[in-house]
């Protein structure tokens, strides 16, 4: 399974497919090999995830640039 489709089509508590969680902000990460998407609340430090992680994305940041590109949010 790719990590994208993690996020999009694996179901996980407290967050819709393919949506984000409602505090914090959502990450895909990989560390040795398995992916997995994470919320991390705003007063958790982000770090801790990085150091073992090979890949990761802040899908928070994506989809707010996709949001103002097509005009939802100015």
């Amino acid at each position: 399974m790719s990590l994208a489709t993690k996020f999009s089509d694996e179901p996980q508590h407290g967050r819709p497919l393919g949506g984000l969680f409602p505090v914090g902000e959502t990450y895909i990460i990989a560390t040795g090999g398995v992916g997995s998407v994470v919320s991390v609340k705003p007063e958790e430090d982000v770090s801790a995830l990085l150091q073992d992680a090979t890949i990761v994305v802040n899908v928070n940041k994506i989809i707010s640039a996709i949001n103002f590109e097509i005009g939802t949010i100015k």
